[in-house]
């Protein structure tokens, strides 16, 4: 059972509150209502002794078995199994998302837990590799030189708007960070506190159940900039996990580049993620495609990272039924409430701005508000000669519209492929395997982490082959994902050992091979120990 919310921010086993510090309410954005409970906005103060106690935490930490984190992490998944209909229903309060939704994002945060956790117990996260000595080498002796990989040290996460659950407290950042060995600080996102604060209370008691260090979990709880970036700069953190806007994201990865010690920051930030649907797939199945883009981009109130933002379809004989099956479809979809009054006022600013560009039609909207903070849905259209030369229609758009980006032929269609920043997804929809695809699969594969084909990107299943990840504003670095097992290998970084005592290696490492690893040895996979 859930306790009452405090309001307080959580270090390492404590729920504090600062002194002479402002106060904020949660509202609920479907009444626009305030929330009863006040929370108290983490000071430098509270900054600091979070990160003084996850650096005493790591050098404990980072020394426990495989096993020990694993099962601290499946403990965290028991408790929010748990405790999981009081925390959804606090969700719900605070972000008007519906219960089917949050149910879904809390299964999908437990099944992430466990992933890392039978991830560890198999030790995929090592990659051991050795290359023995030979002394006899001529003309030089080859040393013993072995490679593993550790954990980078404290973490901060930063939690996400709209997934109140699966990319916020106990989200995908901080359940890799704590599978890799690394200690958590997480600034709890404002629009959420008490979802923020009830997913910690979970965490406290799987800490306490596994007798892991305090120090390797902190929550603060704040909403003003200036919480995050003291968090950023503070020197004990090595890593930031954030998933957000574009131009906070930035700021941050800027102040993480400018520190006395450069810290990666692994950033989410924007994404449009076009859909190309050639000729021959609206030709066989235009009644289909519309169908399922008209749920994809409109699925609560189209505030997902990987909303189909942009379409791209060439003239033929089928496009003006495919359009018109589309405007239909649109025009009969509710208005949904967003996830609060200041992203709703963008949605409407933005959608304004993006209408009022010559060449910028309204095919069709949605039907009209009927409550707080709803938005209607506006499916929009224009040429691929006007696309191209307004490149800031490519910009992600947060909220329930897309953009129809009508091509006359195949060197429209690569222009804008080619005019494309970087994307977390690219959506192909075709029935051959034509020169045409090969060509367009080739000019988006540079652009983008996920290349789909005939499905929309909405859904990103949680397993070990996913890269949640792009260029460049996609994200601040493409060779990672912020989803899947590989997260993990954001907060590792190798260490190699050369002509080091066996008994002083890694177990990993050790001749006898103890884990029962598979390594690369000399080469060649093997589980073999000598």
């Amino acid at each position: 059972m859930l306790p009452s919310l405090t309001g307080l921010s959580y270090i390492a086993g404590e729920w504090v509150k600062p002194t002479g510090q402002p106060t904020f309410n949660a509202y609920n954005p479907a009444t626009n209502e305030l929330l009863p409970t006040q929370y108290y906005e983490a000071d430098q103060t509270l900054v600091d002794l979070a990160a003084e106690k996850a650096q005493s935490a790591f050098s404990e930490y980072r020394l426990l078995s495989a096993k020990q984190r694993s099962n601290f992490l499946s403990a965290m998944a028991r408790q929010l199994q748990q405790l999981g209909p009081g925390i959804i229903e606090q969700a719900i309060n605070e972000t008007a998302l519906p219960e089917t939704r949050l149910t879904s994002e809390l299964q999908r945060t437990i099944n992430q837990l466990k992933l890392f956790a039978d991830l560890l117990t198999q030790g995929l996260d090592l990659y051991p590799i050795i290359d023995q000595a030979s002394p006899n080498r001529q003309p030089l002796p080859k040393p013993d030189i072995r490679q593993t990989q550790i954990p980078i040290g404290p973490v901060a996460v930063f939690g996400a708007s709209n997934f109140p659950l699966a990319f916020s407290v106990a989200g995908g950042d901080t359940a890799s960070a704590l599978a890799a060995g690394c200690p958590v600080i997480v600034k709890g996102h404002p629009l959420h506190p008490g979802t923020s604060e009830f997913v910690t209370y979970a965490i406290d008691l799987a800490i306490k159940e596994t007798a892991m260090p305090a120090g390797i979990f902190s929550l603060l709880q704040g909403q003003q900039h200036s919480l995050s970036e003291l968090l950023v700069k503070q020197p004990a953190i090595k890593a930031v996990g954030f998933t957000g806007s574009l131009l906070a994201g930035r700021h941050l990865y800027n102040l993480a580049c400018e520190r006395p010690e450069p810290i990666p920051f692994f950033g989410e930030l924007a994404a449009s993620n076009p859909v190309f649907i050639l000729p021959d797939a609206l030709k066989q199945q235009h009644e289909n495609i519309a169908d399922n883009l008209c749920k994809s981009f409109t699925l609560n109130a189209g505030q997902f990272c990987t909303k189909p933002g942009l379409v791209v379809v060439m003239e033929d004989e089928n496009l003006s039924t495919f359009i018109e099956t589309l405007k239909k479809l649109c025009a009969q979809q509710p208005a949904q409430t967003m996830l609060s009054a200041s992203i709703y006022q963008h949605y409407i600013q933005q959608c304004d701005k993006r209408q009022s560009i010559p060449g910028v039609i309204t095919l069709a909207s949605g039907r009209p508000s009927q409550g707080n903070n709803q938005a209607q849905v506006q499916l929009l259209s224009t040429s691929a000669k006007h696309f191209l030369k307004h490149p800031h229609l490519e910009n992600e758009l947060f909220g329930p519209t897309t953009l129809l980006i009508i091509c006359t032929d195949e060197d429209e269609l690569f222009a804008i492929t080619d005019q494309l920043s970087g994307q977390l997804t690219a959506s192909i929809f075709q029935q051959q395997n034509t020169p045409l695809v090969e060509q367009l699969m080739l000019r988006i594969q540079q652009r983008v982490g996920r290349i789909i084909f005939n499905a929309f990107p909405t859904g990103v299943e949680v397993n070990h082959a996913m890269h949640h990840g792009g260029p460049y504003p996609a994200t601040t670095n493409s060779h990672f994902t912020s989803v899947g097992s590989q997260a993990i290998q954001r907060f590792l970084q190798p260490c190699c050992y050369q002509n080091t005592p066996d008994e002083l290696l890694p177990p990993a490492l050790q001749n006898a091979n103890p884990l029962k690893l598979w390594r690369l040895v000399d080469g060649k996979l093997t589980q073999a120990g000598w």
